[in-house]
């Protein structure tokens, strides 16, 4: 009895994070801010301004990275890492000291989180 509804279940959540990646991959530029906005609101205890002012650097933000993409060409490392670091601090502008720390905090936790996805993958044959 409990092989099928963990057969059920494992099923389910599978096809939710699939369902998550293609609306990753099928939103647009304002859609993606607006996730990003409500995401740190949430998590930061963002007021009103802070949030009206960071929907829109997540906007601008968005709307670079879509033309980065759709233009095809991949920006030098260096100069990407220099675009992250312009938008950081016009973030860091807007949050409060202590928001900030959270913040540093959510993203090292998120990179981590990636580090280990990628390092539980599976090599590609090369």
């Amino acid at each position: 009895m409990k092989t099928p509804f963990f057969f059920l279940l494992a099923s389910l959540l599978s096809l939710s994070a699939l369902a998550q990646n293609d609306l990753r991959k099928n939103t647009t530029p304002e859609q993606r801010a607006e996730h990003q906005t409500r995401q740190l609101t949430k998590q930061l205890g963002l007021s009103t301004e802070q949030s009206q002012r960071l929907q829109a650097l997540n906007l601008r933000w968005a709307q670079t990275m879509n033309s980065l993409r759709t233009e095809g060409a991949r920006p030098e490392r260096g100069s990407l890492r220099a675009m992250q670091q312009s938008h950081e601090a016009d973030l860091k502008a807007v949050l409060t000291p202590e928001q900030w720390t959270t913040y540093e905090r959510l993203r090292a936790e998120r990179r981590e989180k990636l580090r280990e996805r990628r390092s539980t993958r599976p090599e590609r044959g090369r």
